[in-house]
């Protein structure tokens, strides 16, 4: 199963897919029970979900708040992926028993539409991630870098690795540069690699010393061949192995330094351990 639907030129990340038809869902399950029931569910159809957004955003940002700090308008940048659903479900959970204590009679069709939505949520997620199988292992690939080196992928098993898939003509690609660099100075145990998609050497290796990027570390791929193993067309992907080569986490769309972060707990081993 691909990591992102495509539609057209369009690739929606299976997340953000699922995330909208749930919402779609209990939507028309809770207009049909209100309706039944001869209720309204003006305001809170629509003032429930916007809370737990904005907490699932907030309690992101609390999190990493040093990285926010250092770039204060990267908060508003929802492009990054940073969400933290426990704070969406506290805000859900406390916005529905205040319903309750004031016994407002559309508690219990919003109560519903919130547990459906949450089922649907988690069980399509869960589903996307047991048969996401394409890319669990690093992939006997071989590509060569700008050094002119040859590397098996799988060489680097034994240490996390970060595979970013990347083109020059990719704003978001280009935009995320900066945390990938920065990334892989705080994390100096992690092997980060930039596999390019399809672009001609040249093109490559003036975007890549532009960037900053080792020579060594910059990998082609004419054929796209990472980019059918992670099962994404989209720019940029990037997936995050851990020091056994499996899978732990994969990104479609842009990462900031705080989202980066997030990724990178679950490839490198805690302080200590």
């Amino acid at each position: 199963m691909s990591a992102s639907l495509q539609i057209g030129p369009f690739s929606l990340p299976w997340g953000l897919v699922i995330l909208m038809l749930a919402w779609l869902l209990a939507d028309v399950l809770l207009a049909r029970w209100a309706r039944q029931r001869g209720l309204s569910t003006t305001p809170h159809a629509w003032l429930l979900p916007l809370l737990a957004l904005v907490a699932a955003r907030l309690g992101f940002v609390a999190r990493y708040a040093d990285d926010y700090l250092a770039q204060p308008l990267s908060l508003f940048n929802v492009r990054d992926g940073g969400w933290e659903p426990w704070a969406a479900l506290a805000v859900t959970v406390v916005y529905v028993w205040w319903l309750w204590l004031r016994k407002k009679a559309v508690v219990q069709p919003l109560a519903g539409a919130a547990a459906l939505f949450a089922v649907l949520w988690l069980g399509g997620n869960a589903l996307v991630h047991h048969f996401s199988s394409s890319a669990k292992a690093l992939p006997q690939l071989s590509l060569v870098a700008l050094d002119a080196q040859t590397h098996a992928l799988d060489q680097f098993k034994g240490k996390p690795v970060v595979i970013n898939l990347w083109a020059s003509w990719c704003t978001p690609c280009v935009r995320e540069m900066p945390a990938l660099l920065e990334a892989q100075k705080r994390y100096p145990q992690a092997q980060f690699l930039w596999v390019n998609q399809q672009e001609a050497p040249e093109v490559v290796l003036k975007a890549a010393r532009g960037f900053g990027l080792p020579d060594g570390q910059v990998l082609l791929d004419p054929r796209n061949s990472m980019g059918e193993v992670a099962g994404s067309r989209a720019l940029p992907t990037t997936l995050f192995y851990d020091a056994n080569g499996q899978l732990q986490g994969q990104r479609v769309g842009e990462l900031s330094g705080a989202s980066l972060n997030d990724f990178m707990q679950k490839i490198v081993p805690a302080a200590g351990s």
